[in-house]
């Protein structure tokens, strides 16, 4: 769930027009009522709305741009680069 698309807010929203907007969400039915109230929760506690702000507004721009994904090879490293420590070491 993406609480700003819940509540209709951008990344920097205020505390306040977080509330304004969760009462408008509530008013308009547009989603259930305990989906926005946990939405409203996360975002006015600034370590979950960090995190939420994080997961939802990645910066994505260049990736997409460029036409760039990424593949399960290129999110592995390579194991014959790494150099492998033992204890004896």
């Amino acid at each position: 769930m993406n609480p700003f698309k819940v509540l209709n807010v951008k990344k920097d929203a205020s505390s306040r027009e977080i509330v304004q907007a969760a009462a408008s969400a509530l008013r308009t039915r547009t989603f259930p009522a305990a989906e926005i109230a946990t939405a409203q929760k996360s975002l006015l506690d600034p370590a979950a709305r960090a995190e939420m702000a994080f997961l939802y507004f990645a910066p994505t721009e260049r990736l997409l741009a460029a036409g760039e994904t990424l593949s399960p090879e290129r999110a592995q490293p390579d194991a014959s680069a790494l150099k492998r420590l033992s204890v004896f070491d």
